[in-house]
């Protein structure tokens, strides 16, 4: 079987495999995109193999890792930049790609202070342990790759620790 999706895909297993935690990579915009484009290899792939008697699931194993493969060939045309030897409408094709992925990227992105708060347990076991907050900064940045200046660090401890106190004294 991994004979025939070889040579259907051109592609060897490690590439198959690539090509697929490519896919898992992907937002849900572009995995439609790709999921359509499976759809339309699908249907012609199985007016040309059905001589063979090749499984369904097969054939569109191969036309999914063929839409992978063709999604990644516009995403590196894009990369690549080179519209001069492009149509207008494959330029405009990539443009919408390139600004789908600026979006989902803002999108995703979450600001130091939320990120910092997603650790907020760590910063505080290590404040009660008595590590001053630029040791703090640098445990961030050493242990959590998150490079987070003393200051807002400091900052957010008075916020968040006053109000947990001042919602102590209240009870």
């Amino acid at each position: 079987m991994q004979k025939i999706i070889e040579r259907s895909t051109l592609l060897n297993q490690q590439d198959q495999d690539y090509l697929l935690r490519y896919f898992a990579r992907l937002p849900l915009e572009r995995k439609l995109d790709v999921l359509n484009r499976h759809r339309k290899i699908l249907f012609m792939r199985k007016q040309q193999e059905a001589d063979e008697e090749i499984p369904i699931n097969v054939v569109s194993y191969i036309a999914l890792v063929l839409a992978n493969k063709s999604h990644l060939a516009d995403e590196k045309k894009l990369s690549a930049k080179r519209f001069e030897d492009m149509e207008l409408n494959e330029v405009r094709e990539l443009s919408i790609i390139n600004l789908d992925k600026l979006k989902d990227k803002k999108k995703n992105s979450k600001t130091k202070r939320e990120k910092v708060l997603g650790l907020w347990a760590v910063v505080r076991t290590l404040r009660q342990k008595k590590v001053s907050f630029r040791d703090i900064s640098r445990y961030l940045k050493k242990h959590h790759r998150l490079e987070v200046g003393h200051s807002l660090i400091h900052s957010m401890w008075l916020e968040l620790e006053n109000r947990i106190s001042e919602d102590q004294n209240v009870v």
